[in-house]
């Protein structure tokens, strides 16, 4: 059976150093790492198949392709269109489309971007 995971982008306050990051308490005695999306963590501790994320166009999209997750220079140009698209709060699907493959091989999974109202 396949697992899929739903989880929403939200924004949280960006600083010089990043997005603020905090630390998920699954209520069995283990922590996350901090991290400034939920939806890392999360993924870890379910593994499923499939992941997908839902947010804005003023969602921190950035944050999943320069924060957590390193890239190095793997769609460099397409992740910086989203950077600037992100700081503009105007996030399409056609930014979010070309960043879907190189996301779903760094989690070992299929990952959907999904930009909702």
């Amino acid at each position: 059976m396949t697992t899929t995971l739903l989880t929403f982008l939200g924004r949280v306050p960006k600083t010089e150093s990043g997005y603020r990051k905090t630390s998920y308490d699954f209520g069995d005695g283990s922590r996350s790492e901090p991290v400034a999306f939920f939806g890392w963590p999360l993924q870890k501790r379910i593994a499923a198949d499939r992941l997908v994320i839902m947010g804005t166009a003023g969602s921190m999209w950035d944050h999943l392709f320069e924060g957590d997750i390193v890239f190095g220079e793997e769609a460099q140009d397409a992740r910086w269109r989203l950077l600037e698209a992100t700081e503009a709060k105007a996030v399409t699907a056609d930014l979010l489309a070309p960043l879907q493959q190189p996301l779903s091989e760094r989690l070992g999974c299929e990952a959907r971007l999904v930009l909702i109202p």
